[in-house]
């Protein structure tokens, strides 16, 4: 299926609803982003989870990440569910 988007936070937020996501749910995304990227997560119920990022790239800082989805997991609060990776700035 394709649907017309016209912007990005848009996109996300058909994305996020088609996935299911709500309250309870967890999804992690880049601490250093566009807000956009983190803004559409609330909109559905679920919370955002920021990961830090590599200093020299601006990317998700994977070890960063693992530990992230493991503290989401042992604080039994929100399930993870999605990861938001984008590129710099959104």
């Amino acid at each position: 299926m394709r649907v017309a988007a016209p912007t990005a936070q848009t996109r996300w937020l058909c994305r996020c609803w088609l996935g299911g996501h709500r309250a309870g749910d967890a999804v992690l995304c880049p601490s250093c982003t566009f807000c956009a990227t983190a803004e559409v997560i609330p909109c559905l119920g679920a919370t955002p989870f920021f990961v830090d990022v590599e200093p020299d790239t601006f990317n998700l800082d994977a070890d960063h990440l693992e530990t992230s989805i493991e503290q989401v997991i042992n604080e039994r609060k929100l399930a993870p569910k999605v990861i938001i990776a984008v590129d710099l700035f959104g």
